[in-house]
């Protein structure tokens, strides 16, 4: 595998984690799922830094 395939990889998933699971479903808590009764904003940081990130 060449790096052009796992960047290519890499990228698609961010996608899809950011479009599919947070903005159709609502689902925020990927970082923060291990901290339940963490408050929803706590969530959406955790999710941006990691959208930034990819």
């Amino acid at each position: 595998m060449n790096l052009l395939s796992a960047l290519t990889g890499f990228g698609l998933a961010g996608l899809f984690d950011s479009l599919v699971l947070h903005r159709l479903l609502g689902w925020h808590p990927l970082l923060t799922g291990a901290l339940p009764d963490a408050p929803l904003a706590r969530h959406i940081r955790q999710d941006s830094i990691f959208d930034a990130a990819m």
